[in-house]
């Protein structure tokens, strides 16, 4: 039997997501330190050589991603992701200038600046992060064979300016992704409910009714209903109560 859909509006606050955001850190660690980023390879149009690889940059290993800390402030149709001041390290075997370098690592400091709204797909609530700066600065360069003078000048150059871009994206790529697992997780996850009372088996199937809105002043408003049914069956299989949205 079905009673039929009664709605709930559910309000997160500015608190809640200050609980959230504890939870942001070290799923996006997780995710970032194991990230894998393609091997580069730099070319250039060298006199008489033509476009020549110059560089390469393999076996490129995150070392290190520390959040210090996650704030998610509230602003009118989003929620802002910010993360400052994140320890970043990688290592990768470098070779330039026709020699092997060896094992260089790179330290840096990282900063996110994501912008999520929720959609509705299919009575659920999605994550949407449509928006993500991720941003490398403060590099510490250090080659594995000890070089000085002009070579390092030139490899450091080639790492800053030339790999920065890319691994920014791909770390880019990889925080959106964590972003929109871990709050997809957190706060869409599956909320229906099965159980028994006496020879009562029944399930509260819930669904997201509206696309769920985000003000500075009610935060992020959910409205969803919720569909009872149960059966008079004490051998009825309780999954099999569940309803299709």
């Amino acid at each position: 039997m079905s009673n039929g859909a009664s709605s709930i509006e559910i309000r997160l606050e500015q608190d809640i997501f200050a609980e959230v955001a504890k939870l942001i850190a070290p799923i996006a660690e997780a995710y970032v330190l194991d990230m894998k980023i393609e091997d580069q390879h730099i070319k250039k149009a060298l006199p008489l050589l033509g476009e020549t690889e110059v560089a390469s940059a393999t076996a490129i290993k995150i070392e290190k991603f520390a959040i210090k800390g996650v704030v998610m402030p509230i602003n009118e149709g989003f929620v802002n992701v910010n993360i400052d001041d994140a320890e970043f390290k990688v290592s990768m075997d470098v070779t330039a200038l026709g020699g092997h370098l060896g094992i260089t690592t790179v330290s840096a400091i990282l900063d996110v600046d994501a912008k999520v709204r929720f959609v509705l797909e299919q009575n659920k609530m999605k994550t949407d992060v449509y928006e993500c700066a991720v941003a490398l600065r403060d590099f510490d360069t250090q080659i594995g064979t000890g070089i000085t003078g002009d070579i390092l000048s030139y490899v450091t150059e080639m790492i800053e300016s030339v790999l920065k871009s890319s691994i920014e994206a791909s770390l880019q790529s990889t925080v959106t992704s964590s972003l929109e697992q871990a709050l997809d997780s957190i706060l869409s996850r599956q909320w229906d409910i099965a159980g028994n009372v006496s020879k009562v088996f029944y399930n509260l199937a819930v669904h997201f009714i509206d696309t769920p809105t985000v003000t500075k002043a009610n935060g992020l408003m959910i409205v969803i209903g919720i569909d009872a049914n149960y059966k008079m069956d004490a051998e009825v299989d309780v999954a099999a109560l569940k309803i299709e949205h």
